[in-house]
């Protein structure tokens, strides 16, 4: 038996419930994880709210989490092996436990030099991140690039990631407070969404080009401003 936490309804934080439960023996393709460190993420939030859908209850809420290797199923064919440190964080949920069985395919070797701390606080983000500046839009050196909630954990990822690229990165932030971190996270510029002049400010850093890529986690307050700062050949507003 092992400690979990589960909800049997939707709700706020009191619907959390301490549980025990039985997980068996890991099948041919799966492992069996002792988790070190949880993540928090926001998917976690939405499930336990009812905000974003959750297939059964009770669940045990929880998508990303690292720990070591404990049991091998038969058939592993990743080169996994006990002892090994693992993260994963597109499992369904169920990592708010001590330990679990997750299938092999969803599991990534951890290098020794990143803590768990560190590599459970982005496994998920760091992913979203790879794929906006990888795929969604390949940054080029000297490409202009606007980041919204460029001080939250995904925007400095994104912010960091696109520097490395060569990118010249304008962070927007929603108070002057905030612009420290953004420029500490590799924005060359950022700006309040708030200013009234924002989008003269950004044609005035672009020299009236626009950006050619907006990364927007926020949506309704920044939507417009998206729109207006991007260039006439625009490759994409990620959202």
């Amino acid at each position: 038996m092992v400690r979990a936490i589960q909800i049997k309804k939707t709700g706020g934080p009191e619907v959390l419930e301490f549980v025990d439960k039985s997980i068996g023996e890991p099948k041919d393709e799966e492992v069996l994880i002792r988790h070190t460190t949880i993540g928090l993420n926001r998917y976690d939030l939405e499930h336990r709210k009812g905000t974003r859908k959750i297939k059964d209850l009770p669940s045990v809420l929880g998508v990303e989490a690292v720990g070591v290797v404990e049991k091998l199923g038969k058939k592993i064919s990743d080169g996994l092996k006990v002892g090994d440190r693992v993260g994963y964080c597109t499992a369904p949920p169920g990592a708010y436990c001590e330990k679990r069985i997750v299938h092999q395919k969803y599991l990534i070797k951890i290098p020794n030099d990143i803590p768990d701390e560190v590599a459970a606080a982005v496994l998920f983000k760091g992913m979203t991140a790879h794929y906006l500046v990888n795929q969604s839009y390949k940054i080029r050196p000297g490409a202009f690039v606007l980041v919204h909630g460029a001080n939250g954990g995904l925007g400095q990822i994104i912010c960091q990631w696109a520097k490395d690229k060569k990118g010249i990165v304008i962070g927007s932030i929603s108070s002057d407070e905030k612009m420290k971190i953004a420029l500490q996270s590799g924005c060359t510029y950022a700006i309040n969404y708030n200013d009234k002049d924002f989008v003269s400010k950004i044609m005035e850093i672009t020299k009236n080009r626009g950006v050619g890529a907006v990364y927007d986690p926020i949506g309704y307050a920044t939507s417009k401003l998206s729109f207006e700062s991007l260039g006439v050949e625009v490759d994409d507003v990620c959202s």
